[in-house]
């Protein structure tokens, strides 16, 4: 009897443990942090928004985003006290939880106090676990290629730092409190696109301001040169960048050295007022980087740039005196390679040659000049190479070439000229705030 009544007593206690379990732990019953202080359940009602506006599906307007630059698949809260100390607490909200974007309902368990909460979307597990404090110095994150973190799967990397319901940066965490807060998430990557204004009469073709050769729209290729493999997690005051200097790092931690082929492979630049315009374009982290050096050379190792080649076809080949058909001048190329003598001068810099040989030929016969064939330049397959910072096209230094986050910038060629003038092509910037789908009209017409 004694052992059966031990025996009933022992379930009696089971079942209440259990029954206790199943109606919820009181937050006295939470385990205590690493840090030994006791745990509470709290409850956080988190509001998105992106550029001041509400992660909401609105009409589509004139220009439209990509969903997949806007889709929020997972929400990751780092919290820590309100003096940046450790003991950090992660957690993760997933898709299937993120119907309404408005509000997000987070049950949080961590230590009471004041806190800091930081927020990113679409991070991945490894990213997330790379994060082992948050300081005001903000976690540092590599890539391997932008890819990483502009995936459609995935999706975009975005990050904000969570405000109270008085607008401050303090959240009071209590137990059993329900605290109301709100994020301005940021893309943590720029976006940049290459636009060109056709001829009026055609729009297939650039605009060649001398007249000395045809361009053909689908023949104008660009890429990013010298962008960022390291960033900061959260956005920086300051502009402010993780990057080193000049003085070392340059190739670990920066994508630089696009060769000519890669530009010839590039991607095709559109047409300035095209269709679809705010969906185009390419991605790469921000570039704050400010290095006082005055060698544009040294300058270009660390600012972010865009390489364009351009195919180009010659009016004026060999000793013809009029205009040539880009048709007939074409044939007189093989595989569209020409020449240009380096040396030339006045309306000399719009002739171009079929080769060296027949360079050296027109001169002396022509002009009485006997020039070297070492003079001319051979531009393989007609291509022609140009470089130009993404937001500063008239002025060539790195304070004046920053890229930040969340923006859209949109280079304009108005046009070309002939290869071996000083001013080869006029380019402008419209820095436009890369917001979300369907919610802002792009106007490119703006120029610098």
């Amino acid at each position: 009897m004694k052992t059966t009544s031990s025996l009933l007593s022992y379930l009696r206690i089971v079942s209440l443990a259990l029954w206790l379990c199943l109606s919820g732990c009181s937050p006295e019953a939470l385990p205590p942090s690493p840090a030994g202080e006791a745990r509470v359940q709290a409850t956080l009602t988190l509001t998105l928004t992106m550029g001041g506006l509400p992660f909401t599906r609105t009409p589509v307007e004139q220009q439209q985003g990509t969903t997949t630059e806007d889709a929020v698949n997972r929400l990751t809260l780092f919290i820590v006290g309100s003096n940046n100390a450790n003991n950090l607490t992660k957690v993760s909200v997933e898709k299937a939880e993120l119907t309404n974007l408005n509000y997000v309902t987070v049950k949080v368990v961590t230590t009471e106090g004041d806190k800091v909460i930081y927020v990113a979307a679409n991070m991945t597990d490894e990213q997330i676990n790379s994060v082992t404090t948050v300081t005001p110095s903000s976690p540092e994150m590599n890539i391997s290629k932008i890819t990483d973190l502009t995936n459609a799967a995935t999706g975009f990397l975005m990050t904000g730092k969570a405000k109270s319901s008085d607008g401050t940066g303090s959240i009071s965490i209590a137990a059993g409190k329900k605290v109301y807060i709100g994020v301005d998430l940021k893309r943590v990557m720029s976006k940049v696109l290459l636009t060109v204004t056709p001829i009026a009469s055609d729009a297939t073709h650039a605009v060649v301001d001398d007249g000395s050769g045809y361009i053909q729209l689908a023949n104008i290729h660009y890429v990013l040169n010298t962008t960022n493999k390291k960033f900061f997690l959260f956005e920086q005051a300051e502009q402010a960048d993780p990057n080193p200097n000049l003085t070392s790092g340059i190739d670990t931690d920066f994508f630089c050295g696009a060769t000519d082929a890669d530009v010839q492979a590039g991607t095709v630049a559109i047409s300035k007022g095209g269709e679809a315009l705010y969906t185009d374009g390419l991605y790469c982290l921000e570039n704050t980087l400010n290095t006082e050096s005055a060698n544009l050379v040294e300058i270009k190792k660390v600012m972010t740039y865009l390489r364009i080649a351009v195919k180009f076809t010659p009016k004026y080949i060999d000793s013809a005196t009029d205009a040539l058909t880009e048709d007939a001048a074409s044939q007189q190329l093989t595989y569209g390679t020409f020449y240009t003598y380096k040396k030339a001068e006045g309306e000399q810099v719009k002739r171009c040659f079929s080769s060296a040989n027949a360079g050296v030929t027109y001169y002396k016969s022509t002009l009485s000049k006997t020039v070297p064939v070492s003079d001319f330049i051979e531009h393989t397959g007609g291509w022609i190479y140009y470089e130009t910072f993404v937001d500063s096209p008239t002025v060539f230094s790195s304070t004046n070439s920053v890229l930040r986050r969340n923006t859209y910038y949109q280079v304009n060629i108005g046009s070309f000229s002939a290869p071996l003038k000083a001013n080869t092509m006029k380019v402008s910037t419209a820095i436009q705030p890369w917001t979300l789908k369907g919610q802002t009209n792009i106007d490119i017409d703006t120029a610098n």
